[in-house]
């Protein structure tokens, strides 16, 4: 992934170490995927001049229990939101995942928007939006 491509690198945090992504995969009963590793190995959750918020390890859970993201959505990951409403979302089923926005109030999968084919993709583009 080309993380040179993301405007304000001071945004992001320090990497997140394997043990604390295997606890949380652990905690939440998911599998990562490669590439949502490999964007946590490079920063634990980021802000972004655009709005753009990667949330960090220890919110993860949080989020996705407080948006109910199992339970609307299951198959899916809330993995940040744009400051305004909009969370983004990965598809767990694969290594590479499709990468979705959606209101945080409708989390129904037939009302999502496609950001990125996948998480790659968007990581490469900036994470624009």
């Amino acid at each position: 992934m080309n993380f040179s491509n993301i405007a304000n690198l001071n945004g992001f945090n320090r990497r997140a170490l394997l043990e604390e992504i295997a606890l949380v995969e652990s905690s939440m009963r998911v599998q990562f995927p490669v590439a949502y590793k490999e964007v946590l190995l490079y920063s634990d959750g980021a802000l972004l001049d655009s709005g753009v918020t990667l949330y960090r390890l220890e919110d993860l859970v949080e989020r996705n229990e407080t948006y109910e993201v199992g339970d609307y959505c299951s198959g899916y990951l809330l993995i940040g939101d744009d400051g305004g409403g909009r969370g983004f979302l990965i598809a767990l089923e694969n290594d590479d995942p499709l990468v979705v926005s959606s209101g945080l109030g409708d989390l129904d999968p037939v009302d999502f928007s496609p950001v990125a084919t996948t998480l790659q993709e968007w990581v490469n583009r900036g994470l624009s939006v």
